[in-house]
């Protein structure tokens, strides 16, 4: 938030910059990709229903507002006059290309999604190397994400009795298949595949339990 004294130029740049100062902590513009990024409780996603032109909005209309603080009248009417010129498209427009460049607005697009191991989720981020549920923080930069809300203790008993008929109940094979799926699911199995062609080797599945197995995966 600008400090209490603080007074932005009356220009497009200075409602740009205090566009940043009221947003930057929910706000990104990812060069990388010329796209703006909104902060949505436990992770990123793009703009897309017109939210990034609502905070324009509302910053001029701050600008408004906080006139009223202004002591020197000359000072408060210009205030007031900028202002309602800001709520003008075209003022509205310019405000937000010149914020692409305002940091903490300007991101230069690294590192999005860098963890391959943090999935976001409706209820928060999930670390897929413990399987532990935590609060997403945006130095996270996460943006890839699902809507289902994370349950630890969900079980899927049809699948899991599935896998023992087509696995004739072994444990440890069992126990691989589901690693693999992970790490496939993280386009990671080549990293893993020595461990893969081990169990391969020694019980690979028939050809009627690969074709049974397949659909339920690519249906996750």
């Amino acid at each position: 938030m600008p400090t209490k004294n603080w007074l932005p130029r009356r220009t497009d740049f200075g409602n740009a910059e205090l566009l940043a100062a009221l947003f930057g902590e929910r706000l990104r513009f990812d060069y990388g990709q010329k796209r703006w990024l909104l902060y949505r409780q436990h992770w990123w996603t793009p703009d897309s229903d017109g939210e990034l032109m609502r905070m324009a909005k509302d910053t001029a209309r701050f600008r408004f507002h906080n006139s009223a603080r202004i002591a020197d009248e000359d000072i408060r009417k210009k205030e007031v006059e900028w202002a309602l010129r800001s709520e003008n498209l075209q003022r509205l427009e310019a405000m937000i290309t010149l914020a692409e460049s305002e940091k903490p607005l300007a991101d230069d697009g690294g590192n999005w999604d860098g963890n391959p191991f943090l999935l976001g989720v409706a209820n928060g981020v999930v670390d897929l190397k413990t399987g532990t549920l935590r609060p997403g923080e945006p130095c996270d930069k996460i943006t890839l994400h699902t809507e289902v809300a994370f349950d630890p203790h969900a079980k899927c008993h049809r699948f899991d009795r599935f896998l023992e008929e087509i696995f004739d109940a072994d444990a440890d094979l069992i126990s691989y298949i589901h690693r693999a799926v992970g790490y496939s699911l993280l386009f990671l199995l080549s990293w893993h595949g020595g461990q893969w062609q081990k169990h391969a080797s020694e019980r690979p599945p028939t050809c009627d339990r690969r074709l049974r197995l397949q659909p339920a995966i690519l249906g996750v």
